[in-house]
């Protein structure tokens, strides 16, 4: 066939068509979480960061409160600047996923039968955990998608090494490695590619050179990463679990768990195995087959290698760039399987991806928004003390960015009573017996959380209050609690239940 040829436009008209369906297929699932979905911890700190007066302002807030490079903010604090709401601007991550998922098939085209490609879209448009943060006011989506962008641009240079593909390839190094820390394992793997392919050898001095200009902006940064490093805002990872690095890329695409431990383990292995595999076909396959590959395996090696050397960073939301590779991987291990086989291994992917959509769907956060509704419609007032029972900072921020109090926060109480106080009760803690036998008729849900106004309550030292977090506002003018100052809040927590 020649290049040019009826056949061959066709083919391409429809690659481009079935990559527009998979990719409205990714906005239309993450569209109702971007919507609905009240903003949760990490995303009001993002809206915080977004609200800044000045572009010096934002990057100062996210070094002080971050753990992640600043571009996606500085995108975002644009878009607001713009005119565009801080809840709208969550559409970046529908649009980035939604690129996402049809340049996999573009892209997957050029490394399998389109039915092939079309499959791993389907699995990055419903991954539980690429449609959870597809539709959120974070980073992570865009660094997925910068990740694909990254390999595709690399390809681009090795077979037209232009200054035009050159400076392409250097603005994706800029962008990705300024959007997510991990990012650096995906140049790693790209490095990797061009010294293990004989055939990139002339172009090889000349894509290094690219990739290192890129890295330039991310050089001046690093000192605040060093910065970053050091506050530990990433402690809650903990140490080295074996068990979760193999469970990762299940988690990545289906999200939810059988109830039987063996079983889990037997999927998480399969599926761990199934994409490797895949890999190993694609490599060796060589060309861009092999740069696919090895995107699918450093950087996912890398960040488990670097867990298990003590630094906790290993968490299924930074694997989210390894998704589109990941998904290509697996697609190519099927694609190559006879034709019986392959047809049952891709409606197991399809299963896989309806059971990934579905677990996003039910796993999106607490209503905090309609929870801080409830609170106002029950009467809450400035000097009134909340008893959380639930996770500090899961609920602190939430809850000042819909009451409008950015100075509600940890208290203490003291030997006097309380006239009245409110309870704000996670229905998941062990709280709940005691919430449902007492407070029933005051009580009422919003969405997972119990709001609820108690009159005349037993004093704070009473043990029906046991395992509740008082919170209260800065100003509070209320004897029975007292604020604790926002630089003793960690300190005291350990200590702060009742």
């Amino acid at each position: 066939m020649q290049p040019g040829c009826p056949q061959q436009a066709v083919g391409k008209r429809t690659a481009l068509l079935a990559a527009i369906a998979v990719g409205v297929l990714a906005a239309a699932v993450r569209l109702p979480g971007a919507f609905t979905n009240s903003l949760w911890q990490d995303e009001v700190v993002s809206a915080n960061i977004v609200l800044e007066p000045t572009p010096i302002a934002m990057l100062r807030h996210v070094a002080r409160t971050e753990s992640s490079p600043p571009a996606w903010y500085g995108i975002a604090w644009s878009g607001h600047e713009l005119g565009i709401s801080v809840e709208a601007l969550r559409l970046l991550s529908v649009l980035a996923g939604a690129l996402l998922a049809g340049l996999v098939v573009l892209w997957g085209r050029r490394l399998m039968p389109l039915w092939g490609s079309v499959l791993a879209g389907v699995l990055v448009a419903l991954g539980s955990q690429l449609v959870t943060h597809g539709s959120e006011l974070r980073a992570y989506e865009l660094y997925a998608l910068v990740s694909l962008l990254f390999a595709m641009a690399l390809d681009r240079f090795a077979a037209s090494p232009t200054l035009a593909t050159a400076a392409i390839l250097t603005g994706s190094v800029v962008v990705g490695t300024l959007t997510h820390y991990f990012f650096l394992l995906f140049a790693v793997a790209g490095l990797a590619w061009l010294a293990l392919s004989p055939h990139l050898r002339p172009v090889r001095a000349r894509a290094s050179v690219a990739i290192a200009v890129g890295l330039l902006p991310f050089l001046v940064w690093m000192p605040v990463l060093k910065h970053q490093y050091e506050r530990e805002r990433f402690s809650w990872i903990g140490s080295f679990d074996l068990r979760t690095v193999l469970a990762a890329n299940w988690q990545l695409f289906a999200g939810s768990w059988p109830h039987t431990e063996a079983l889990k383990n037997l999927l998480a292995l399969v599926f761990l195995g199934g994409v490797v595999a895949g890999a190993v076909v694609l490599a060796r396959h060589g060309g861009r087959a092999r740069l696919c590959g090895l995107c699918a395996i450093v950087p996912f090696a890398g960040g488990a290698s670097i867990w298990l050397a003590g630094a906790p960073l290993f968490a299924v939301r930074n694997l989210l760039g390894v998704g589109a590779f990941a998904a290509l991987a697996l697609a190519a291990l099927v694609s190559r399987l006879p034709r019986i086989p392959a047809l049952g291994g891709g409606f197991a992917v399809l299963a896989l991806a309806a059971v990934g959509v579905v677990d996003a769907a039910e796993h999106g956060p607490p209503a905090f928004d309609r929870a801080a509704q409830e609170l106002v419609a029950q009467g809450l007032r400035r000097d009134d003390p909340i008893v959380l029972y639930g996770e500090f900072f899961e609920f602190r921020g939430p809850l000042r960015w819909y009451l409008h109090e950015p100075r509600l926060t940890l208290a203490e109480r003291t030997r006097q009573r309380c006239a009245r106080l409110f309870v704000v009760s996670d229905r998941r803690k062990p709280s709940e017996r005691f919430l449902e036998g007492r407070l029933a008729s005051a009580s009422d849900m919003a969405g997972k959380i119990l709001v609820a106004r108690i009159e005349r309550p037993p004093p704070l030292a009473d043990p029906v209050w046991r395992g509740g977090r008082l919170l209260v506002l800065l100003s509070a003018r209320t004897g029975c609690v007292h604020a604790v100052p926002e630089r003793s809040v960690l300190a005291s927590l350990p200590n702060a239940r009742l």
